[in-house]
């Protein structure tokens, strides 16, 4: 299962980053922010369209590939690199993809939902990478807590494991904004959810076709 070089991440990180220096050479970073980011109110009325932009259905991958600065692509592009390379080594390069894509629209989903109406641009690939390190949450955690009730101790470490993200991001969103930077923290929690729910499926059915082929 272990490969010599994760593709799919690789092929993220060239994707991301030549997005974003194709941007910066036309400069486009700003028009990109608004054409291409996730603004919750497109998903419920439409917006005056005085530039081309995506469709709102294909924000959540199109936001992957747009920037707000340096600091963030390249912070953004570290992480992938850690947390893509450790999924695909268990998953395979098609399941990495898929939690990717899963984890963008969950991000996507969550900030629609803390703020249908929102006009303010989501750009960046947190919500994806988020995805990942859930991803990485289920497959190399050690399980320590004990079972609640009917609930085995997988779950209540699941559970655990959500709430500690949850708790974490809302910490930040409040040093950040009052730093006068707020971030997309519901978009991080909705990645998180979605890696940490889908791995080990994902995990099982690589393995059971793994056993049929031999």
């Amino acid at each position: 299962m272990r490969l010599r070089f994760p593709p799919a991440t690789l092929a993220l990180i060239g994707l991301t980053a030549a997005a974003s220096a194709v941007l910066a050479l036309m400069h486009r970073e700003q028009w990109a922010v608004f054409a291409m980011g996730v603004i919750p109110v497109r998903f419920a009325a439409s917006t005056p369209a005085d530039f081309a932009m995506v469709p709102p259905l294909l924000t959540p991958l199109s936001a992957t590939l747009v920037h707000s600065g340096y600091a963030h692509l390249l912070s953004n592009l570290a992480m992938l690199l850690i947390t893509g390379s450790l999924t695909e080594r268990a998953l395979g390069w098609r399941r990495t993809l898929t939690i990717y894509v899963a984890g963008a629209y969950a991000a996507a989903l969550a900030q629609w939902a803390v703020d249908p109406w929102g006009l303010d641009p989501m750009v960046g690939a947190s919500g994806a990478i988020a995805a990942f390190v859930g991803a990485q949450s289920a497959l190399y955690g050690a399980i320590r807590a004990p079972a609640i009730g009917v609930f085995s101790p997988r779950v209540v470490q699941i559970a655990w494991q959500i709430a500690a993200w949850i708790a974490v991001n809302l910490l930040g969103e409040v040093v950040a904004r009052r730093e006068g930077f707020p971030i997309a923290w519901a978009a991080h929690i909705g990645g998180f959810v979605a890696g940490i729910l889908m791995a080990r499926p994902l995990l099982f059915i690589r393995l059971r076709e793994g056993r049929l082929k031999t």
